[in-house]
């Protein structure tokens, strides 16, 4: 199979060829700028990625290791994540309220965000 072809890093004036659109470098640079600039828009991204919010939701899916809505449908899935029941749209409390969590595998996740964006 054909590699890309080579350019320039669209990094202004860094002469590395890339097949990508940054050099190594500029790469790992933009996604930085991109995170921090997401996390600055929606501070709760920060949380989903704490030391906190891993533990909590290892000991969640340790007490509920089936798929929620896989249970409701009559399957047994294995969880795959913890979701919340209703979307804390950055409500630090309600993020943080285990009453609203839900052990969901990635197929009844991706269903349930689809239906919220999308209003399905």
């Amino acid at each position: 199979m054909p590699s890309k072809p080579r350019h320039g890093c669209a990094r202004r004036g860094c002469p590395e060829l890339t097949a990508e659109r940054y050099c190594p470098e500029h790469e790992r640079q933009a996604q930085r700028e991109y995170d921090a600039k997401r996390e600055r828009e929606e501070p709760w991204r920060a949380w989903i990625h704490s030391t906190r919010w891993r533990s909590a939701t290892d000991i969640h899916k340790s007490k509920h290791p089936l798929c929620a809505e896989c249970d409701r449908q009559g399957r047994v899935t294995p969880a795959y994540l913890t979701d919340h029941i209703i979307p804390h749209d950055g409500n630090y409390e309600l993020f943080w309220d285990e009453t609203n969590w839900q052990s969901l595998c990635n197929p009844c996740h991706e269903d349930k965000h689809k239906g919220e964006r999308w209003g399905k």
